[in-house]
């Protein structure tokens, strides 16, 4: 009875560890059908990113010939002499959109943003324009534009100089340096007291 119990026993382990042995077969399957997922998975991406690659550049050599080609259409001879043309164009959008009124004050500003600095720089001719615009009526009108761009040109010849001079001062002596700061503290108190 005992040797039969324990045949009965050892079958019984037997058929655990048969039982064990299939689910560990059965596991390793599992393991191995999802390795070759995501194997595919990594396969199928590595293949999108080919393309998009693939697409890039297709994209970036078709950027090249496009650029090239308006080059090519800019440096021609018919966009040259067309260039007035296309600028008259424009000119009539702006005044359809913006009026005339509008278009003709940009117009003076551009204008007068090029010749004021001009101007600043000949006080013979600034006279003589000052003259023609007291002649035409239209000084009043203006000297407040004219104020704004003369304001704006100090200012950037200001700047400009200011940056030159800064970097002037460091081959300066120490009095030449004091003498400047002297002269530059009376000029700002008197342009303080003419504001």
């Amino acid at each position: 009875e005992q040797a039969e119990a324990k045949a009965e026993q050892a079958e019984a382990k037997a058929e655990q560890a048969e039982a064990k042995a299939e689910q560990a077969e059965a596991k390793a399957e599992q393991a191995e059908a999802k390795a070759e997922q995501a194997e595919a998975k990594a396969e199928q991406a590595e293949a999108k990113a080919e393309q998009a690659e693939a697409k890039a550049q297709q994209a970036e050599a078709t950027s090249e010939v496009h650029e090239a080609q308006l080059h090519a259409v800019y440096a021609s001879t018919s966009w040259r002499i067309t260039a007035p043309l296309r600028w008259v164009v424009s000119q009539l959008r702006l005044l359809r959109d913006h009026g005339f009124k509008q278009r003709s004050k940009s117009a003076v500003k551009k204008i007068l943003r090029k010749v004021v600095p001009w101007l600043v720089a000949r006080p013979k001719l600034k006279r003589f324009a000052t003259q023609v615009a007291h002649r035409l009526g239209i000084a009043q009108r203006l000297k407040p534009l004219v104020r704004s761009l003369l304001a704006s040109y100090q200012q950037s010849v200001c700047e400009g100089s200011s940056q030159q001079i800064s970097a002037d001062l460091t081959t300066l002596t120490p009095r030449a340096k004091q003498i400047y700061k002297d002269l530059k503290r009376i000029v700002e108190s008197k342009q303080k007291d003419g504001a």
